[in-house]
């Protein structure tokens, strides 16, 4: 930048030269004679430049090698450069470098030869370029000032959220405030909120899973402890056998409470991004699988279960799809009666695959059915089965899956509970 500024310069300057040899010139007009009688301060008054003039010398010869007129401070009898040489060009005059332009009448007759001291051109150009250069800091700089001056108001904001992040407690989901309304980092403030509202539900929901998990598997494991003192002082057969009986319950109670525990867990740690996994998953392969589980649990109730699975299939991951299917059948066989009925059933209705469950059980009421995806909650049922896992664990993998889920009243006179996969 600076090179093409001094550039620029130069050329400027060597345009003076030229148009002060040319005004010189006019006077000659191949007559030398005229310029004879004219005085270097009436020809010099002749050029534009009036005010820098003092700085110029100039001669004038004629082709034979007469000097017909100069300035003062010029070489006296001595060209300021070859006659035949011109243009411009580079000469030491009295121990100074000069600038020299010559220039020749049309005739040849005259020539003129102007120069100007190198120093004053390497002045005038600091000078401009100094003047350049404080027109164009004076402003960047009064930008810069002000762009400090909005950017630390802006980021006050951003330290104060800094300081209280930093004093805020790991388990601690008070939201952080922001002083300044409207200010840009006002989204950044409730997000950050909003993560300590998400967080604090979480931990809240973790004490209460560990709460309830904990009495729930107290319960079971006091009734093996009270059966087994039982069975130690039984008096005779029959008491030993009614008591160890209420072992293997209680343990079959405790072990599904640990595989719901466990198959909760495995649910929870999966990502909701984890769609880019999914596969092409089989329903009817599925649905043979959680038979061979529950098959014989059905077969001690009596209850008959149909099926009407065409070859159709979904997006998904195998294992949580297993543990769906496997979770509404047990639910259904686990609340219907004696000699009931359980219907499977899948149907496709463009692009989404509906799957349905239904029993002939008591079926849930209509304003109890959002509770019935809550961890734990039995909806006030008792007995030895079920820890009130089952639904929860489905809903968590419908919303996987960014299925739907509904729970219906069934034709059977039970529940429906109904997922689609779109």
């Amino acid at each position: 930048m600076e090179f093409v500024e001094g550039f620029e310069h130069e050329q400027m300057l060597d345009g003076r030269l030229k148009h002060l040899a040319r005004t010189i010139l006019k006077f000659v007009d191949d007559k030398p004679e005229k310029l004879a009688a004219v005085t270097s301060e009436s020809l010099l008054r002749q050029s534009d430049e009036t005010k820098e003039q003092s700085i110029y010398i100039y001669q004038a010869w004629s082709s034979t090698g007469k000097l017909l007129s100069q300035s003062s401070g010029s070489p006296i009898s001595k060209p300021l450069t070859k006659l035949d040489n011109f243009g411009f060009d580079s000469v030491s005059i009295n121990g100074e470098m000069n600038r020299v332009f010559s220039l020749a009448s049309p005739s040849g007759s005259v020539v003129i030869q102007v120069a100007e001291p190198l120093k004053e051109r390497v002045d005038n150009f600091r000078v401009t370029f100094g003047f350049y250069l404080a027109t164009l800091l004076l402003p960047f700089g009064f930008s810069m000032a002000a762009t400090r001056f909005l950017l630390r108001s802006s980021f006050r904001a951003l330290d104060k959220l800094a300081e209280q992040m930093h004093q805020h407690h790991i388990l601690d989901a008070k939201p952080v405030t922001n002083d300044i309304p409207n200010n840009e980092f006002a989204p950044v403030f409730l997000a950050v909120n909003s993560l300590f509202q998400r967080t604090g539900q979480a931990f809240l929901m973790e004490q209460r899973f560990t709460s309830t998990a904990a009495h729930e598997l107290r319960t079971p494991w006091a009734g093996i402890r009270a059966q087994a003192q039982i069975a130690s002082h039984s008096q005779n057969q029959e008491e030993l056998h009614a008591a160890l009986q209420s072992i293997v319950r209680g343990v079959d109670r405790a072990s599904h409470l640990f595989d719901q525990l466990f198959d909760l867990t495995r649910v929870d740690s999966m990502s909701k991004g984890i769609s880019s996994s999914f596969q092409r998953v089989q329903l009817a392969g599925i649905y043979t699988e959680v038979l061979e589980d529950l098959g014989s649990k059905a077969a001690s109730k009596r209850i008959s279960i149909t099926k009407q699975l065409p070859e159709e299939d979904i997006k998904g991951m195998d294992f949580a799809i297993f543990l769906l299917l496997k979770n509404l059948v047990s639910n259904a066989i686990l609340y219907t009666a004696e000699g009931g009925r359980v219907d499977v059933g899948i149907y496709r209705n463009g692009q989404d695959v509906t799957l349905t469950v239904d029993d002939s059980g008591k079926g849930i009421p209509a304003d109890s059915r959002e509770r019935a995806f809550e961890r734990f909650n039995r909806l006030g049922q008792h007995g030895p089965e079920g820890v009130g896992l089952g639904l929860s664990i489905v809903a968590q993998i419908v919303e996987l899956h960014h299925a739907d889920i509904h729970l219906l009243d069934s034709p059977l006179g039970g529940l429906r509970v109904q997922v689609i996969f779109r």
